[in-house]
């Protein structure tokens, strides 16, 4: 089974470049808009044409299987010349095919992709296949199983399966990134309001946005210069009304102009990187599943397996009920017997004073010791830990102060890093990061604390 499931559409795109496409910008107070034009009744000329595959099921998947995450795709096709040249695609990739639903009786989809001078384009799309994916037809046991659905845009009655696959995938605590398609969001924000309260990550771009939200952003004014500001006040009234949970995040993209996040408490921007645009289609799907793909990647579960305290036993039971380490650690004998009483329905083994501290600076189970203790009590612990092949997350200066001629050839010794994690040290070995240290002649260190 694999870990990511995505659904969607299928189709098989032919591009078609003209140098003589015209760009037309249409402008009123509260609103703007861009058109391709042709002239009208005019045998054109086309510059170039190629044909690939697409859609959003397609690429999502392509891109999620190319960074390396196991992938299998849900979409729908005929049995056309169409989608042998998609299961021909799919060869080469690393993508499990086993639920793509075939049908004779339909068509595969297709596209006619009109691309501008500028790189952007204008699809015009026959649906086919892609707009009749029917509830019996789904394998719910891949999403069960998967720890992602990624949903792309579905089209036409295949919008009817969406309640089903979000409440399925939601009873079985499968994560939802939902990219939401015009077909969806033209049924009103409170048919969308259901999907959205049980997707961890919704993106859209930002005409959905304010499609879905009712919202326009507004142009600039005499008064107000929207165009100055990092994020248009009524591109946050969007991120607002959309989210509608707390665990959510939020991604709105703007073409070349970048896209933009919210998780609740900050807002955050991601201009554009400089390079050649060859063809902005598909350059969502990529950016959204590339999105999702880095949250899981960044955060990955980290099992705490043990933890230490001074004296704080209500905090420590706290941490033991919600964290479940299988060691915990106290100043003395006393609090370590209190807290074995608080913790007898959990299943954690409790010691106290140095040897407990040295048991879990050294328990196989960690791969990084994180010591925050104060003063030279810190140094045993850290030598075990290095010892046993630990890297420490080291927030404890005395420790280097006091017996940094030990700690760090044994760390050199045992292949084992020394990350500072607090105060001026971290700041410096940040401020250091990426430099040559062969340019750097001195470093001036403000005296502040106690």
């Amino acid at each position: 089974m694999a870990d990511i499931v995505t659904i969607g559409s299928a189709t098989m795109d032919v591009f078609v470049e003209c140098d003589d496409a015209n760009i037309v910008s249409v402008r009123s107070l509260k609103k703007k808009s861009e058109f391709m034009s042709y002239s009208y009744g005019a045998k054109i000329e086309i510059t170039d044409f190629a044909s690939q595959v697409g859609g959003g099921g397609v690429n999502t998947a392509t891109n999620f299987a190319n960074l390396g995450l196991s992938t299998a795709a849900i979409f729908k096709v005929g049995d056309d010349i169409y989608s042998k040249g998609l299961f021909e695609f799919f060869k080469d990739r690393d993508v499990d095919l086993s639920y793509v639903i075939q049908n004779k009786e339909e068509s595969t989809g297709f596209s006619i992709i009109l691309t501008s001078f500028e790189g952007d384009r204008t699809v015009l799309a026959h649906r086919g296949a892609n707009a009749h994916i029917k509830k019996s037809e789904i394998n719910y046991d891949a999403i069960k199983n998967a720890k992602l659905l990624y949903i792309a845009p579905l089209n036409g009655d295949s919008n009817k399966v969406l309640d089903d696959i979000v409440k399925f995938a939601k009873e079985n605590d499968t994560a939802i990134c939902f990219n939401a398609g015009t077909t969806g969001i033209k049924k009103g924000f409170n048919y969308l309001k259901k999907i959205l309260e049980s997707a961890q990550i919704v993106v859209m771009n930002k005409e959905e946005a304010s499609m879905a939200t009712g919202i326009q952003l507004r142009s600039d004014t005499k008064e107000e210069k929207f165009s100055t500001m990092l994020i248009h006040p009524d591109l946050k009234a969007m991120f607002n009304k959309l989210k509608v949970s707390d665990y959510q995040i939020i991604v709105i993209t703007d073409g070349g102009a970048g896209a933009y996040a919210y998780d609740g408490k900050k807002y955050y921007y991601c201009p554009c990187f400089e390079g050649p645009v060859t063809s902005t289609l598909g350059a969502g799907d990529a950016f959204a599943s590339t999105f999702c793909a880095s949250l899981r990647r960044e955060n990955k579960d980290i099992e705490v397996v043990g933890l230490s305290a001074g004296s704080n036993v209500d905090l420590m039971e706290k941490q033991i009920r919600e964290f479940q380490p299988k060691l915990a650690v106290m100043g003395n004998e006393k609090m370590a017997a209190d807290l074995k009483c608080r913790v007898a329905d959990q299943p954690v083994k409790v010691s106290w004073g140095m040897d407990g501290l040295i048991e879990l600076a050294s328990m196989p189970e960690s791969e990084i010791l994180v010591t925050a203790i104060v003063g030279m009590i810190g140094i045993r612990p850290t030598i075990a830990a290095i010892e046993a092949g630990k890297d420490i997350a080291l927030a404890n200066k005395e420790t280097l102060v006091t017996a940094g001629h030990l700690i760090m050839p044994l760390a050199r010794k045992h292949n084992v890093q020394i990350l500072p994690v607090d105060s001026e040290h971290s700041a410096i070995f940040q401020a250091l990061h990426g430099e040559n240290p062969s340019q750097i002649s001195r470093l001036l260190i403000t005296a502040s604390g106690g």
